[in-house]
């Protein structure tokens, strides 16, 4: 799930593997919202949570998505990609918070972010 309504209002990387950790993070990703939805239900024995936030941004037009995860031997490369609207962009002036949370199967290795940027051409 992502989307750019959230109420974790700074930039962070998360790597989940606790119903306690999860409740927690949950918790402050939907305190914004009304009705507040449920905890999702993770098997954390079998699944990893991961979940990227951007933090704040002064206008619409900004993203972050986990674009891939690469199992190699020794450890887990997390591919996130952050878009960023160019000067030439129409944006409204909104608080956004951009955010990307995935369930995947369980990872009990070593995990890298690796995080590029990406400028949006408008015309």
């Amino acid at each position: 799930m992502g989307g750019v309504f959230s109420g974790h209002v700074n930039s962070a990387y998360y790597v989940v593997n606790d119903a306690d950790k999860w409740a927690d993070i949950w918790k402050e990703h939907t305190q914004i919202m009304l009705p507040q939805p449920s905890l999702p239900d993770v098997d954390f024995s079998r699944s990893t949570i991961i979940a990227v936030f951007m933090g704040q941004c002064l206008t619409t037009g900004f993203g972050i998505e986990i674009k891939e995860i690469i199992d190699t031997s020794l450890s887990v490369v997390i591919k996130v990609e952050k878009t960023y609207p160019s000067k030439g962009c129409v944006v409204s002036e909104m608080l956004t918070y951009p955010y990307h949370i995935v369930n995947v199967d369980k990872i009990d290795k070593y995990i890298i972010f690796d995080t590029i940027t990406r400028t949006i051409e408008c015309e």
